[in-house]
């Protein structure tokens, strides 16, 4: 049984990982992939999922981070 891996899966995986798990930025992105602006980039992967977009909010939301 072999795994099927293509390199765009490799390149949409790192960028999903830069952006979600390593609070990357569209800016530094853009330059890292050779995309001739940010608005490429962000046009190309602003397409989180809804779980994404909410364990980005879990993790910087004010109420969750109250020492109380």
């Amino acid at each position: 049984m072999g795994v099927s891996i293509h390199p765009h899966q490799l390149r949409n995986n790192f960028i999903n990982y830069y952006l979600v798990e390593g609070n990357g930025d569209f800016a530094t992105l853009s330059r890292i992939l050779g995309h001739s602006s940010v608005d490429v980039t962000m046009k190309a992967y602003l397409d989180f999922t809804g779980q994404e977009i909410g364990r980005k909010y879990q993790k910087h939301s004010p109420l969750n981070n109250l020492d109380i």
